[in-house]
């Protein structure tokens, strides 16, 4: 499986790239194919923009991720700074965390760090750990990628979840 992929170009009559193809950057399908799915036994370094979907086998270290939906799998582990509408944890996460709508800790998921979250779902067997915070009033317009975390503190913020 290419986990990089551009569109070809069709070939003119003359063999140069016609005017009708386009790169996938400006074609109206491109937020489709935004995705990465860093593999089991990959080790990822860096930051992540304008993705959709990422889903983690293996290790990722990021500086920053920017994504509508995060999936740490169950044999993922993610470190570092995550941004995204959308947060599920079946592996491991550590570091600083904004789940701008929903975060999802499942059975054997561990998340530990700074936690901000819009709603939460702890499966029994999840565990959260750290400085955890309900991020009041945030959707997806109100907050874009990258925004700082605004957030009060929350008692209780366990909700039990069959997995």
């Amino acid at each position: 499986m290419a986990i990089f992929q551009k569109s070809a170009a069709k070939p003119a009559r003359n063999g140069a790239p016609s005017a009708a193809s386009s790169d996938s950057r400006t074609d109206t399908k491109a937020n489709e194919h935004a995705r990465l799915h860093v593999g089991r036994d990959l080790r990822l370094h860096g930051s992540v923009e304008n993705c959709e979907i990422l889903v983690i086998e293996g290790y990722m270290k990021a500086s920053s991720v920017h994504s509508k939906k995060v999936t740490v799998a169950e044999t993922g582990v993610l470190e570092g700074e995550v941004s995204a509408d959308n947060i599920e944890v079946h592996g491991r996460f550590k570091g600083t965390l904004l789940a701008r709508l929903f975060l999802d800790v499942r059975a054997g998921g561990e998340v530990d760090g700074e936690i901000a979250y819009g709603d939460l779902a702890v499966a029994q067997g999840g565990r959260l750990s750290g400085n955890i915070k309900r991020a009041d009033g945030l959707t997806q317009s109100a907050a874009p990628a990258g925004a700082p975390i605004a957030a009060a503190p929350t008692k209780g913020a366990f909700v039990p979840r069959a997995s």
